[in-house]
């Protein structure tokens, strides 16, 4: 049962593309850099999690970000800006 992800755990993983987290999972805490550098082009925060360290996401190719709507702290919108 995992709960959390450590410190680095997938650091500069450029062979992760993808990652699933399944129904009812019990992650509750990304720690700093877990995913830093890795290639994940969509990623879901699941309703469990409460926690991401610094650059705990994915950031590098990432396209895709969603959040579970039961998840109690938070939350996706869209944001449309331009720089003129």
């Amino acid at each position: 049962e995992l709960w959390g992800a450590v410190r680095g755990a997938f650091l500069n993983c450029i062979k992760l593309r993808y990652l699933n987290f399944y129904n009812g999972c019990n992650l509750e805490v990304l720690g700093d850099n877990t995913f830093a550098g890795a290639c994940i082009e969509s990623f879901h925060i699941p309703a469990s999690l409460t926690e991401i360290g610094i650059y705990g996401l994915p950031y590098d190719a990432l396209r895709e970000l969603t959040v579970d709507e039961d998840n109690p702290v938070f939350f996706s919108i869209t944001v449309l800006f331009s720089i003129t």
